[in-house]
């Protein structure tokens, strides 16, 4: 009787959980966390996982295993990229105050890579971020899950003690050329407020 009353709490608490959904991104201004803000043309879809203070938000044109534009938006110190259900990861890299772009982009290769895919960065310079001083670094992925090459475009700045980063990740074969200009004019658009 035990474990017919754990069951049914389970499944309570999960219909209590509202589903990961995608809607359409409209061509005004969106609001992120962290006070990013961006616009976006249409055809861009955001996923809203519905979990309170998560810094991590992700949009796609096409679907996330053919394009995605993730926004690392505030992350402050002392927290990873990306947290699971509220936690952090065990053993997960996280930011730290003070951290330079070359310290950025080891960070990010380590979220990326903690799977057991190959990570290769192409390059690091520097580049304008929400109206200041930034970075940009170009990569190539092998995902493990499929073996198929991706490339990728990080744009970023620290500002404020937090880390905000907008990374465009597409296979290299069509989606990464062809959506990438969208992706850059989002970048372009980026700007944070206090």
């Amino acid at each position: 009787m035990k474990k017919l009353g754990a069951a049914l709490t389970l499944l309570l608490l999960a219909a209590c959980q509202k589903p990961a959904v995608w809607t359409a991104v409209t061509p005004l201004e969106s609001e992120l966390p962290g006070g990013l803000r961006v616009r976006g043309e249409a055809g861009w879809n955001r996923l809203d996982t519905h979990q309170a203070g998560t810094w991590n938000v992700r949009w796609t044109v096409n679907g996330e295993t053919l394009d995605r534009l993730w926004f690392f938006a505030g992350v402050p110190a002392g927290q990873p990229l990306v947290r699971v259900r509220g936690e952090v990861p065990k053993g997960a890299a996280v930011f730290k105050e003070g951290m330079q772009a070359e310290d950025v982009a080891e960070l990010f290769e380590s979220f990326l890579s903690a799977g057991g895919s190959t990570f290769r960065r192409d390059r690091l310079a520097p580049h304008p971020f929400a109206g200041g001083d930034g970075f940009r670094f170009d990569y190539t992925l092998i995902r493990k899950a499929d073996d198929v090459t991706l490339k990728g475009s990080a744009f970023g700045a620290v500002r404020g003690g937090k880390l905000y980063l907008i990374v465009f990740q597409a296979p290299r074969v069509h989606y990464f050329a062809a959506l990438l200009p969208r992706a850059e004019a989002v970048v372009k658009s980026a700007r944070i407020e206090p």
